[in-house]
């Protein structure tokens, strides 16, 4: 895995940039970019984790019952998933609740499946996820 140097007169706008590029080519690299669906920019904290609680899979999600585990920041949304920057390295095909809730302004809990997750720098890693809602969920919409 290469790193990122960057030169001395180089400005934070620049390494930005030259950040921004690198998720692109990366994603570039595993498919990400030749997507059917628009994404939007977006640029707010969420939180991932896991619901305790009953088991019950066509109960609308407690936010009562969210364990939060690994922060994040949400960089991209579309209707299909979200793309995350999180500190930690998460492995793929797990699924886990993000919480939207300060984004949304009210609770929202969507559950996600980990489809990607790349280093981009020591401690940074791009998540890609695609939403798993069940068959109830997709027809309630």
């Amino acid at each position: 895995m290469s790193t990122l140097h960057f030169p001395i007169e180089v400005t934070f706008a620049n390494r930005l940039d030259v950040l921004l590029d690198r998720i692109d080519d990366q994603e570039r690299q595993m498919g990400q970019l030749n997507r059917s669906d628009i994404r939007r920019g977006i640029s707010a904290p969420v939180e991932l984790g896991v619901l305790s609680g009953p088991d019950d899979p066509d109960a609308i999600p407690n936010p009562k019952h969210f364990r939060s585990l690994y922060p994040g920041w949400l960089t991209d949304a579309s209707p299909m998933g979200l793309g995350i920057l999180t500190e930690t390295e998460l492995p793929a095909n797990i699924k886990l609740w993000a919480d939207l809730s300060r984004v949304a302004g009210d609770p929202l809990l969507l559950p996600l499946r980990i489809v990607y997750c790349t280093k981009v720098l020591r401690a940074t890693y791009r998540v890609g996820a695609i939403f798993e809602f069940n068959q109830h969920d997709s027809t309630a919409a």
